[in-house]
């Protein structure tokens, strides 16, 4: 029987590729935050820092499956 190598795969696609109308810099992220409320911003900017600041600790597969 063949089995599958335990090889991890991560892809990066750039936000131009998902959202090509948005731009990518400071301007366009305080716009999309300036709709939420102040402790909205906060929550999701905490939710999304997560798994970036714990990058090191966690392998690729991990990091996918964050729960948001």
């Amino acid at each position: 029987m063949l089995t599958a190598p335990d090889v991890e795969l991560a892809v990066f696609i750039p936000s131009e590729a998902m959202f090509s109308s948005l731009g990518t810099n400071e301007t366009t992220l305080l716009e999309l935050l300036r709709g939420l409320s102040l402790s909205d911003s906060l929550f999701w900017s905490a939710r999304v820092n997560s798994p970036v600041a714990e990058a090191g600790e966690m392998s690729p597969r991990e990091i996918e499956t964050v729960p948001f």
